[in-house]
């Protein structure tokens, strides 16, 4: 893995990798003034409505002092590794705090697996769910602005690292899991995907996610210029806009409406390593969706989008109303 961060590192010496994927500074050339942010690399969400898909960045509201409830069970040396992640956060410039509530009361869970998590990738040391919800009227830009916010988030923390080919796994020590636990905030905060090097804890390498949970433990307060340029956008903030054939949003289009008639909650987004969602929810909390299979490719080939009603979607717009 750092052999393949020193090659990208290389490659980017020799053609001056002034821009990522999103070329984000063409569309917000104030971020030019954040030096060594690595938004370009970002997984943005994405909203497929009327014929059109909107990619765009989503975070917590300005200002925001998340609730959060730290796992049921942890050991001292557990709370101490989460509570540097969130102090680390806390003082890296986003402008946003952390209210230690009750369990059940939080907006930001986290939790402590025994052993490895699953990921889309396969077992791995962490995972987050990040749920971004659109308010008002999705179809609407306002100076190229989306109403959308993230409302909830759930991160998985393991005890443990995946077992290797002899079966055999081991205890995760307080800098792996401090480094674990920044990282996985760090998508709960907003930023999907990850960078192939620099200054953040988003850089997907054992040594780096080891080497700044040790900073964190020192209660060293190492800035991240990639989440700093993330919070210096406006949530919902829009990089790219695409018109489409109207069939390509077709089962979000039906979805909505049939949402919209029986009072379900949203339209939610959600975006991973692979896949990517658009739901609703009713009032007991079932989801009703649809899927992404391949978001990267969005950045690629937006036109190309196949959205997969799943089956819950599939009996409510066959129906016509919500249960």
């Amino acid at each position: 893995m750092r052999g393949g961060v020193r090659a990208a590192i290389a490659i980017c010496a020799l053609t001056s990798c002034v821009r990522g994927p999103l070329d984000v500074e063409t569309r917000f050339p104030a971020l030019e003034r954040i030096r060594g942010h690595h938004l370009d690399e970002a997984t943005p969400y994405f909203w497929p409505r009327d014929g059109s898909l909107a990619l765009f960045f989503c975070r917590w509201p300005e200002g925001s002092e998340i609730p959060v409830a730290l796992p049921v069970g942890a050991t001292a040396d557990e709370t101490r590794a989460i509570e540097a992640a969130l102090r680390t956060w806390e003082g890296a410039g986003l402008g946003i705090r952390f209210r230690r509530v009750a369990p059940g009361e939080e907006q930001l869970s986290l939790l402590l697996a025994d052993e490895s998590v699953p990921t889309a990738v396969g077992e791995g040391v962490g995972s987050s769910i990040v749920d971004c919800r659109l308010d008002g009227d999705p179809g609407a830009v306002a100076g190229g602005v989306l109403d959308a916010e993230i409302t909830n988030a759930l991160v998985r923390i393991a005890r443990r690292t995946p077992k290797d080919f002899r079966g055999r796994d081991k205890l995760l020590g307080p800098e792996q899991q401090t480094g674990i636990a920044l990282h996985e905030i760090g998508h709960a905060l907003g930023f999907q995907g990850h960078v192939s090097s620099g200054d953040t804890s988003m850089i997907l390498s054992r040594d780096d996610v080891t080497a700044r949970g040790r900073a964190a433990l020192k209660g060293e307060r190492p800035q991240d210029p990639t989440l700093r340029a993330l919070y210096s956008l406006p949530s919902g903030a829009v990089i790219r806009r695409v018109p489409l054939p109207p069939a390509r949003t077709e089962a979000v289009d039906r979805l909505a409406e049939v949402a919209a008639r029986g009072g379900l909650r949203g339209p939610f987004v959600r975006v991973g390593d692979r896949d990517g969602r658009v739901f609703w929810r009713d009032s007991a909390g079932e989801e009703y969706g649809v899927t992404v299979a391949d978001v990267k490719k969005l950045l690629r080939e937006p036109e190309g989008l196949v959205l997969l009603p799943e089956p819950a979607a599939r009996v409510l717009i066959s129906a016509g109303s919500a249960p």
